[in-house]
């Protein structure tokens, strides 16, 4: 296992000591040929070949893959077989920062409209006292003028 890349886990499969050069092929898990990237093979001082292909594992791709390296004169096979033990996703660290923005930003929003509803309903509050105290006020002032005369 490569690492993380694309959106999935990079796979690589190295087999060394062929002659002639082999080939190498990817399969998922029902047999299906799967994209790969191949590194060119060159003969070492013996003249044998080394192979060397990756694959990316999507979370969609099943779990695993199957690489299998061929000599096509001789008819020899050899397989390896990754298997991923459960779902995986590639977050990149972009995309956690845009998340964790977006969550601030509408905490700050549902936070100002709180205090906005708040801050609008003590006013209203402070209002209806002022108008209540400015009624008794002039209920007062009317007895007040009513006693005064008699």
């Amino acid at each position: 296992m490569k690492g993380y890349e694309d959106g999935g886990i990079r796979v690589e499969c190295t087999s060394a000591g062929w002659y002639p050069q082999p080939q190498v092929e990817w399969r998922g898990d029902w047999g299906e040929s799967l994209p790969t990237m191949a590194a060119p093979g060159s003969a070492d001082g013996e003249g044998l070949f080394a192979a060397t292909s990756s694959v990316i594992l999507k979370g969609g791709s099943g779990k695993g893959a199957s690489c299998f390296v061929r000599n096509p004169l001789l008819s020899q096979e050899k397989t390896a077989r990754v298997s991923i033990a459960g779902p995986f996703s590639c977050v990149k660290p972009w995309q956690v920062a845009v998340g964790v923005t977006v969550g601030v930003i509408i905490l700050a929003l549902f936070g100002t409209l709180v205090g906005v509803v708040f801050f609008w309903r003590q006013q209203k509050k402070i209002r209806d006292l002022n108008e209540e105290k400015e009624r008794e006020r002039s209920a007062k002032e009317t007895l007040q003028e009513e006693l005064s005369k008699s």
